[in-house]
């Protein structure tokens, strides 16, 4: 059972390198505990934006509630062959949505959203 206890709690978290580099306001973030979910992640509400067959801009995902981050960390791209695709990640600070850009073109083909490795979800780029 989860303690509720922290939930509304502020807290400041600061980063610092050490004596040489002290944190300062640009390694300060302000936030709160909120109350965590219950209900597992369903991807059946979330939304897929697929790019164009020889674009270079991102594949989004949009989710019907905030992800953690450290979830959707777990989140990739696999080829047509079943290998992780290289590219960029980028996460919304509300963990609403999800984008990956390719470090090349997207070539036609179908691909898989992965967590952790496992193709989850498969999408089409024509």
């Amino acid at each position: 059972m989860r303690s509720k206890r922290a939930v509304g709690v502020m807290f400041v978290l600061a980063v610092s390198l050490g004596a040489c580099a002290p944190a300062n306001d640009a390694s300060r973030r302000n936030t709160a505990v909120v109350p965590g979910s219950e209900r597992p992640i369903d991807p059946q509400g979330w939304t897929i934006t697929t790019p164009a067959s020889g674009a270079t801009n991102s594949l989004r995902v949009t989710f019907v509630e905030p992800i953690d981050h450290g979830l959707l960390d777990a989140l990739g791209v696999l080829a047509p062959d079943g290998s992780p695709l290289p590219g960029d990640v980028f996460v919304a600070q509300n963990g609403l949505s999800w984008q990956f850009t390719p470090k090349a073109a997207w070539p036609a083909g179908d691909y898989h959203l992965a967590a952790f490795g496992k193709a989850m979800i498969p999408f089409s780029v024509r």
